[in-house]
């Protein structure tokens, strides 16, 4: 039996595509740390401060479109020990707005190979750093083992519908499952199988819209397909057509 194609096993892998997800993100957060974090250190290194002058300050209302809340602005230049003029706004608190007035003195730390990026003498991102690298671990251990566990799941399910051994199973149950997709709910079927040597053993479907469940019953009879090497193993196949020498036409017809 073919089975489906690898790409519609990892396509039905809710885990794969959370995996997929979570990881890419996890790896932008912590690369956005990473730069925060060295340009931090950066700034410790190699940070020249400065003392500007405010030369106006502004201040832009909060409205519907697209400023939520009032913006308190600054205006100042300050000169650099190479001599080069800048002259840069900000956003400052109110606090801080009301207290500033023209002509005012602002201490200020900057690079020296880039004046422009400068910031005030007791500004820190490394509350910034702490949050962003948290974050991206978190997404990162948490997408890894799920890509891991689906990579696996897939090879599992890929290796039993081609070399697995198709048995008749008895449908126990179809209930609601813990996944939800797309904000919908997913179902599973429930089913039992009895192996070559006469064990039972009980199973889950993939997961699956209601509608699609739905369409079978406690009681009803279809196909599962076992690991030869690990009767425990197994998949549900509903009423997928078996290949020819793997189940018996008796069988097959017994499990309808």
């Amino acid at each position: 039996m073919s089975g489906p194609s690898l790409w519609q096993l990892a396509k039905n892998s809710v885990f794969l595509w959370v995996g997929l997800l979570f990881v890419p993100i996890g790896a932008v957060f912590i690369g956005v740390g990473v730069s925060m974090a060295l340009e931090e250190r950066a700034f410790a290194n190699r940070g020249q401060t400065a003392d500007a002058t405010v030369v106006d300050k502004s201040l832009e209302k909060a409205n519907f479109d697209n400023n939520p809340s009032t913006r308190y602005i600054v205006r100042y230049r300050f000169t650099t020990p190479a001599g080069a003029a800048v002259e840069q706004t900000r956003q400052v608190s109110v606090e801080e707005w009301e207290r500033l007035a023209p002509g005012s003195i602002l201490p200020i730390r900057f690079l020296p190979e880039r004046p422009v990026d400068e910031r005030l003498a007791d500004d820190s991102t490394w509350a910034g750093v702490v949050s962003f690298l948290t974050l991206g671990l978190i997404f990162v251990a948490v997408g890894i083992p799920l890509l891991v566990s689906a990579l696996r799941e897939i090879s599992r399910q890929r290796r039993l519908w081609r070399t697995g051994t198709t048995v008749p199973a008895l449908v126990t149950g179809v209930a609601a499952s813990s996944t939800v997709v797309n904000g919908v709910l997913q179902w599973e079927i429930r089913y039992s199988y009895t192996d070559p040597a006469g064990a039972k053993h009980q199973g889950r479907s993939n997961c699956m819209p209601e509608h699609e469940a739905r369409q079978w019953r406690r009681g009803d009879r279809g196909l599962a397909r076992l690991d030869p090497n690990a009767t425990a193993s197994s998949i549900w196949l509903g009423n997928s057509n078996p290949a020819p020498d793997s189940l018996s036409q008796s069988q097959i017809e017994r499990s309808r």
